[in-house]
């Protein structure tokens, strides 16, 4: 058992027990017992359907492969996203908005057809011959291809990183191979497809192998065959047979998700359990003839409209705490909900309200640069793939909820038009975003009080400031990074989130990247906020507090707190952020401990770029132009400032921008020990041109005679000379806010901030 817990694995455990709610105790335990005495298997037999008894499905003219194909063809009782009588238009409509992305699409299409693969950060895979749809895709050979309740893939021995053979199998470049065809009539991509197909039914058939384990993995493959069936069921070259083998994995793989959507209900239920429900959904809706499709969807429908309310906050943030999560849930109950539409059932509007503020939240999180402010886990995951976007570019999010809300706002965040909008909402898509304005939010800044993230810009260009202060709840993909600051300016994303790396990578790696240490936060004693605890559990999870936000043209000001209740007695850190726009931001750290502790402030610059340290101890960029970064931090204990990349004992000053990959990136750190209450000061700013000769310094000031209270701060520099009064956050409570203690003075006049 791989945790921080530093007492014996049976208190782990029993901690572990202690914070499941009791049925999903009672549940594992009889889940796990049944998996060690073999009863999985019993349970999940092999699927004995044969052609014959998939045929006898279907109301068939002639019952024979021949037969399915032609009643597939021209059946009228199920509409799809878009109708195959479309594609010719849909065609058309590519062709002239999006010229471009034929050459990136042909190169992706080519390299399929090569049978060359590089998925999660895995080395470059070439099958010379058939795809191996069992490989580790690392080097350490296959897994084995038996039933897939008694294949090891968690334990210390097991073979490899399943995420890496499981996105292979999720075969959504199926989906690219089905778009080349359509897009450009050549017909040897449909021809690679089917042999593809054929090769992956060959070589899993029911319940065998790993890629049967995951009921998510399930249903994103069904998702893509879906896609890629419709795009291509009018091509003449269809082998009949292939096809029926086709229905008929997706019939097997629509009961496996139906038997084993109860395990998700108790264990897992985020993302997994509303996979399982997208699966059966997608597929009851795609084969209404099953006689088991109506029950089926009913049951998943129920569980994707009693979920929503909870997977997805009142203010549009994903329940899990975790962008990547965010665009998976989205899109999940996009597609749903569309092909629901599509076909006449209605979806309720509330769940349509929530959808459509989950786009206004991405716009929200990028940041000028374009980027999208990692958070979470991060593992490079999408329900569907239609079209060649990076995995880290939400535009065609943004694009597709343009056109499908006829928003001007999120218009203006795309900035174009995509290809995926034209896949889910038909070719009028395309009109529909060119008719909006493009026109920004009026407000920049917004608050998302229920997911715990906090967004400030000064503007909507791409040279804005842009700071994110984040205070969230700890949930299945959440990082120990409460009371992270993200800061951006002049075009640069300066102090960034340092990523994922891995899930079932070395425990070493694991660790750090969704610990306190990869984020910019405060650490104590070399731990934080949490005990990691497996590759995604948590112990002695905290409980976040938010107290206050408060945003205008003039000042921007948000303030929470968190816990490290794994020491003893609990330790609470509370963090002010006060943003002056265009001079700087000011970050107020405030900790209190009866016993002494070690403490490190950390603040992660993006990679790429050169840190130094000034005498004092500030830090600043030395980028060759343009904008740089400047850091000063005081505290009422000594600092001790350190910049560290790529160490490795422990690891500190490494960045993951995809799953799989990291590189050395600086990593600033402010060490001090301390008894009793601690103060830490932070100024951040963005200079143009040298921030080496910048002179802009933070400093404790006496408190006031007056009694007002609050923490005095002093801002000076070249013709700065600033007085400034913050609430100590260590004092704050929800529901109270001491407004009079938060001022600026400047030029001997003082200037409230609230």
């Amino acid at each position: 058992m791989e945790t921080e817990f530093r007492g014996s694995k049976y208190q782990a455990a029993w901690l572990e027990a202690w914070q499941m709610p009791l049925p999903t105790l009672l549940f594992r335990i009889k889940w796990e017992l049944g998996k060690t005495l073999g009863r999985h298997k019993g349970r999940y037999e092999p699927s004995r359907l044969r052609n014959e008894d998939v045929l006898g499905m279907f109301p068939l003219r002639e019952r024979s492969s021949a037969g399915l194909l032609e009643y597939l063809r021209a059946r009228d009782n199920v509409r799809f996203y878009f109708a195959r009588g479309e594609l010719p238009e849909l065609r058309a409509v590519w062709q002239r908005r999006l010229p471009a992305a034929r050459e990136k699409l042909l190169a992706v299409a080519e390299q399929i057809c090569r049978h060359e693969f590089s998925f999660l950060g895995s080395r470059e895979n070439h099958f010379a011959g058939e795809i191996d749809w069992h490989d580790e895709l690392d080097g350490h050979g296959s897994w084995p291809r038996t039933h897939w309740s008694q294949i090891d893939i968690r334990s210390a021995s097991r073979l490899g990183d399943i995420k890496r053979t499981w996105e292979l199998n999720r075969t959504q470049f199926f989906v690219t191979l089905a778009r080349a065809y359509v897009l450009t009539e050549d017909e040897r991509y449909v021809r690679e497809l089917c042999a593809q197909w054929r090769s992956w039914l060959e070589q899993n058939p029911s319940e065998t192998g790993v890629n049967w384990y995951s009921n998510l993995e399930c249903a994103l493959r069904s998702a893509s065959w879906m896609f890629a069936l419709e795009m291509t069921l009018g091509w003449d070259g269809w082998e009949p047979e292939l096809l029926t083998d086709i229905v008929r994995s997706l019939v097997d793989q629509h009961l496996h998700m139906f038997k084993d959507i109860i395990y998700s209900e108790y264990c897992i239920p985020n993302n997994h359990l509303l996979g399982d429900a997208l699966g059966i959904a997608l597929l009851s809706l795609y084969f209404p003839e099953l006689e088991h499709s109506r029950r089926y969807r009913a049951k998943a429908l129920a569980v994707m409209f009693r979920e929503a309310p909870r997977q997805i906050h009142e203010d549009g943030v994903s329940l899990e705490n975790a962008i990547s999560y965010h665009r998976f849930v989205l899109h999940m109950y996009l597609l749903v909900g569309l092909l629901l539409e599509k076909n006449g059932v209605s979806v309720p509007e509330a769940v349509w309200q929530r959808l459509e503020r989950m786009c206004t939240f991405i716009m929200h999180v990028r940041t000028p640069s374009g980027a999208i402010c990692q958070y979470g886990d991060w593992d490079d995951g999408r329900t569907i793939v239609l079209d060649d976007s990076p995995v880290d570019d939400f535009v065609s999010t943004l694009c597709t909820g343009a056109a499908r809300w006829r928003r001007a706002d999120l218009k203006a965040a795309a900035g174009e038009f995509r290809e995926e909008a034209l896949w889910l909402l038909g070719p009028s898509a395309a009109g529909i975003f060119d008719e909006l304005p493009a026109e920004p939010p009026t407000q920049p800044s917004q608050p998302h009080p229920q997911g715990g993230i906090y967004t400030w810009r000064s503007d909507w260009s791409p040279t804005a400031e842009f700071v994110l202060f984040k205070s969230s709840a700890f949930e299945s993909h959440t990082h120990a990074d409460n009371l992270m600051v993200l800061y951006s300016a002049g075009g640069k994303d300066w102090l960034v989130d340092r990523g994922t790396f891995t899930y079932n990578g070395e425990w070493l790696w694991r660790t750090y990247f969704r610990g306190s240490r990869a984020h910019n936060v405060v650490v104590v004693d070399g731990l934080g906020q949490a005990l990691a605890h497996r590759a995604f559990r948590w112990l002695k999870a905290p409980r976040q507090q938010m107290y206050k936000y408060h945003a205008t043209e003039h000042f921007g000001y948000a303030a929470g707190a968190t816990e490290f209740r794994h020491l003893s007695p609990s330790l609470r850190h509370a963090r002010s952020v006060l943003v002056v726009p265009g001079r700087y931001v000011l970050v107020l750290d405030a900790l209190a401990s009866a016993r002494p502790h070690g403490y490190e402030l950390l603040w992660h610059v993006a990679p790429g770029h050169t840190v130094r340290l000034a005498d004092d101890g500030a830090a600043y960029t030395l980028d060759d132009e343009g904008a740089n970064l400047w850091i000063h931090a005081a505290g009422t204990s000594d600092l001790h400032p350190v910049v560290v990349s790529g160490a490795t004992d422990p690891p500190q000053g490494w960045h993951s921008r995809t799953y799989g990959h990291k590189e050395p990136a600086p990593t600033l750190v402010y060490r001090t020990d301390a008894v009793g209450p601690l103060f830490l000061a932070t100024l951040l700013t963005s200079v143009n041109g040298s921030a080496a000769e910048t002179d802009l310094r933070v400093s404790f000031a006496p408190p006031a005679e007056s009694g007002e209270g609050g923490v005095r701060l002093a801002i000076r520099g070249t013709g700065v000379d600033e007085r400034l009064c913050l609430p100590n956050p260590y004092d704050l409570v929800p529901g109270r806010f001491p407004g009079a203690q938060l001022w600026l003075e400047s030029g001997g006049k003082r200037n409230p901030i609230i």
